[in-house]
């Protein structure tokens, strides 16, 4: 069973529709390749745990815009939805990165996570972005891709050594990225890569998972 199934009818909420229609636009505008449900209707990968926030939001923030009392999602008329989807997209499209940065770094957490579902999905956007499928195998492998500028090579060193980090960044490396990258660009990077580490995280490694929704994956074993 998914870890993530989708929600009944009835208990859908003005939320759940809110958060699957904008999931929906995300790939029906620049990812139309790339399959985000299965023949169920199930949602495959990170997104699929977007509908669950309102459920897990108000037990984190009880107060949160003016919720009080239970765990109930009918009180809630889309706002957490709201404001937990738009910061994602905010956060995932900065217009600090060109999107082969963006997916450069996607990249380098796919390395350290090795995730499927991200693996097939970025891998097909990453080629979109004019990465190739060497470069792509590259940087899933934990390699700096063959070809980079400085600024590409940098966004994706630094976001391998970010998704390996268990404790704060060390000065030497943290001014290295400055230098090359800007004190914004690495706080961005940052968030970026933080992001997709939350994403992955309960996330199916079985390759099951991908074969159940007709996925090939590209990396080798």
């Amino acid at each position: 069973m998914a870890r993530f199934p989708t929600i009944s009818a009835e208990e859908r909420t003005p939320t759940t529709d809110f958060i699957e229609q904008g999931i929906r636009q995300t790939f029906a505008k620049v990812h139309s390749q790339v399959e985000w449900k299965d023949a169920s209707g199930t949602i495959l990968g990170p997104y699929a745990a977007l509908p669950y926030v309102c459920v897990l939001f108000p037990m984190i923030f009880p107060t949160a815009y003016g919720y009080k009392g239970s765990c109930d999602v009918k009180q809630l008329h889309g706002r957490f939805g709201e404001a937990m989807v738009h910061p994602r997209f905010a956060m995932t499209r900065q217009e600090r990165f060109t999107f082969r940065e963006r997916e450069l770094a996607i990249l380098a957490v796919q390395a350290e996570y090795d995730t499927p579902y991200v693996l097939y999905a970025h891998s097909e956007i990453a080629l979109t972005a004019g990465l190739s499928r060497e470069q792509i195998q590259q940087a899933v492998d934990g390699m700096v891709p063959d070809g980079l500028d400085e600024q590409e090579a940098m966004v994706y060193s630094l976001a391998l050594k970010l998704a390996k980090l268990r404790r704060p960044m060390q000065d030497d490396v943290y001014d290295e990225a400055v230098g090359v990258l800007g004190r914004d660009r690495v706080t961005g990077l940052v968030y970026l890569v933080s992001l997709y580490i939350h994403a992955v995280t309960f996330h199916p490694r079985k390759k099951a998972f991908l074969l159940r929704a007709g996925i090939s994956l590209l990396r080798s074993e």
